[in-house]
């Protein structure tokens, strides 16, 4: 699997783990782009902590290449 680069202005993330989910339960909305993820469809799941504060974050495959 390829490794995201997370560089950006927030700092390096505790720890985090990435995922790519190839059935969605129920349509989501990516974080990168706003566009659908639609039920049934493959998108990237990141969770972890950063700066102290848990998040997820669902992404369309188009946005992680």
């Amino acid at each position: 699997m390829e490794r995201i680069d997370y560089s950006s202005d927030f700092d390096d993330p505790a720890f985090c783990n990435d995922i790519i989910i190839k059935n969605a339960r129920k349509e989501h909305k990516c974080c990168e782009c706003n566009n659908k993820i639609k039920k049934g469809g493959s998108y990237l799941r990141v969770t972890g902590l950063w700066e102290g504060e848990f998040n997820s974050f669902k992404i369309c495959l188009i946005c992680d290449e």
